[in-house]
């Protein structure tokens, strides 16, 4: 079972680095924290949370709707459906619905034309820019990490370091190059061996255009991948062969 954290006030935000240590990930609902920010911020406050669930490979859900087709059967306005496109753009994980499909009569139009939405704006993806740009993200926080940690050690917090900060370990590495490796060769599929999901996860951090294919052995990991984006959970009997 996966522990999700609801990001719905100030204190939420303050707190989004030990939430992110505990939680499986976020759901940043903004519709509350337009009341005590204002609408200008969100859309910065959106992409700070992405950064930093992507720098931990922590899921990040975005609440999104379409009103009018899940209360009435009309069309979308304009805004929800760019809105829906810009999650899809920014990297979001998963979108979710509520209204639509708590009290809607119009609940399966409404999940059908989200969907689609979804759908057509992944095919506009510029998957190489992305990655570059997620890349160049990781690694301005692995910087401010790094020194955070240094901070500490000079102020007597830590007084023993029994690894080099700045390096990434051997999971990052590999992660990082497979989805390199994949634009390279122009893979269509990236295959992921994983236990708990934590390998599929780190992989998708980097944005690869290249679906992953996740096997596992663990029915509570093909749950856990299902709602991460571009990953397809694969339930064998077992990895080893045997």
């Amino acid at each position: 079972m996966q522990v999700f954290a609801k990001i719905k006030s100030v204190k939420g935000l303050e707190n989004i680095d030990a939430i992110l240590k505990c939680a499986d990930g976020v759901a940043l609902q903004r519709g509350h924290l337009s009341l005590d920010l204002g609408f200008k911020h969100l859309h910065f406050i959106q992409q700070h949370i992405l950064k930093k669930c992507r720098a931990e490979s922590k899921i990040l859900a975005l609440p999104t709707r379409v009103r009018e087709t899940g209360l009435k059967g009309a069309t979308p306005l304009l805004n929800e459906v760019n809105d829906i496109i810009q999650a899809v753009a920014s990297g979001i994980d998963c979108l979710v619905l509520s209204h639509e499909t708590a009290v809607g009569d119009f609940f399966e139009e409404s999940i059908y034309l989200c969907r689609k939405i979804v759908e057509e704006a992944e095919r506009q993806i510029d998957y190489q820019r992305q990655h570059m740009e997620q890349q160049k993200s990781l690694i301005e926080f692995k910087k401010m990490r790094v020194q955070a940690i240094m901070e500490k050690v000079q102020k007597g917090q830590i007084h023993t370091l029994n690894y080099n900060p700045e390096q990434w370990n051997k999971d990052e590495c590999i992660s990082s190059c497979s989805v390199k490796a994949s634009f390279d060769v122009n893979a269509k599929l990236i295959v992921v061996l994983t236990h708990s999901g934590n390998t599929a996860i780190r992989v998708r951090t980097h944005q690869p255009k290249a679906t992953i294919i996740a096997v596992t052995q663990n029915e509570s990991t093909v749950q856990r991948l299902t709602v991460v984006a571009g990953v397809y959970p694969f339930l064998v009997g077992s990895i080893l062969g045997q």
